[in-house]
């Protein structure tokens, strides 16, 4: 038998640990994204995680900004929905915070849940949270807890030299808790995949240098912490709001809706649907048809509602009906897409009548 030179030994093993490192490095960067749907087709992109391993569930809300967010609604009922799927939990437990959940079970959650059974300590001083909602700015007193660290599927991100998170507290009526725009910055580059259900963050670079290319960027301003982005809707470009929290395709304010130069609106089968806010707001929204395009990407004619209210700091904002049709790279001053396989989805769960006051008379062609 020839022996194998001790340098070239080295050099398999060095070789070797590189390859299991890259391997171990592209998994930390990966975790599952849940596309879950509700009873009326709505879509949201939920992970699985753990404080202090105590499972619980967040929503991925990328028009909500500052530190992730614990639900007061959620936190009350959540100890109900421990087991089984993600999605017999997130269900099991909306159920409960619908039906069962009330401003005195949601004043003691934080206590009973956070403080009590997740290990995590409140700031002597909370702080007043400004929810910018689909129609209206409401300011809440918000609890302010330092906790252990989340960990998404299971697993702690060995990269994050602080081995902990502060949250902040809201009522959030009928929401999950909620990992915001700022959490995934701070873990950026940050990759949405939809149709993989995979969440990417903190790309390695030799995985960010290959999925780069295949992506088209967006300059982006910031609105209320929000990335806004130029799309085209209705032959005019508009400055729109990503919010994988909304559920719709693309709503617009009404006077976004009078630049429209391209839309259609049945009159005789008029459509319309009432959306209801982070707040609790519910606003009328009208079904119009219009043509989407956001750079090279092409999206037809598509379901576009009009808001018979204002969306503050913005044209309108941009949900999981469109964004489901995209794979989304988040960085601090750009946005990233490409089609993500999926198609855009139809306005659900509409009723046969117009809101009150609106005239789309314009709105042709």
């Amino acid at each position: 038998m020839t022996a194998v030179p001790p340098n070239v030994v080295a050099l398999v093993v060095t070789a070797v640990a590189v390859a299991l490192a890259a391997i171990a490095t592209r998994r930390a960067s990966s975790y599952r994204m849940h596309r879950l749907t509700d009873p009326d087709g709505n879509e949201s992109l939920v992970v699985d995680a753990s404080i202090a391993g105590r499972r619980t569930l967040f929503m991925i809300d990328t028009a909500y900004a500052g530190a992730p967010v614990v639900s007061e609604s959620f936190a009350s009922v959540q100890r109900h929905c421990q087991w089984g799927t993600v999605a017999q939990r997130y269900r099991t437990c909306m159920r409960k915070v619908l039906r069962e959940v009330d401003a005195d079970r949601r004043h003691v959650a934080i206590y009973n849940e956070f403080l009590h059974n997740y290990g995590c300590r409140a700031f002597t001083s909370g702080c007043t949270m400004r929810l910018m909602g689909i129609g209206e700015t409401v300011e809440n007193q918000a609890d302010m807890l330092l906790c252990p660290p989340i960990a998404i599927d299971g697993r702690h991100d060995a990269r994050d030299a602080i081995r902990a998170d502060v949250l902040v507290s809201n009522p959030l009526p009928g929401s999950v808790n909620i990992l915001t725009i700022d959490y995934l910055l701070h873990r950026s580059p940050c990759v949405l995949l939809p149709a993989r259900q995979r969440l990417l963050l903190r790309l390695p670079v030799s995985q960010s240098a290959l999925l780069r290319p295949s992506f088209e960027f967006h300059p982006v301003r910031l609105v209320g912490g929000a990335f806004a982005i130029p799309l085209e809707i209705g032959g005019v470009v508009l400055e729109m709001v990503v919010d994988t929290g909304a559920a719709t395709t693309a709503s617009l304010s009404p006077e976004a809706v009078r630049k429209l130069t391209r839309c259609a609106h049945d009159a005789t089968n008029a459509r319309s649907v009432v959306q209801v806010g982070v707040n609790g707001e519910r606003i009328c929204s009208d079904v119009l048809s219009a043509p989407v395009r956001l750079g090279r990407i092409d999206f037809g004619t598509v379901d576009v509602l009009a808001n018979t209210s204002p969306v503050q700091g913005a044209d309108g904002y941009v949900g999981m009906g469109l964004l489901r049709a995209l794979d989304l790279w988040f960085e601090t001053s750009r946005l990233g897409a490409r089609r993500s396989g999926l198609s855009v989805r139809a306005v659900s769960s509409t009723r046969a009548q117009q809101c009150a006051g609106a005239d789309y008379s314009r709105c042709r062609g």
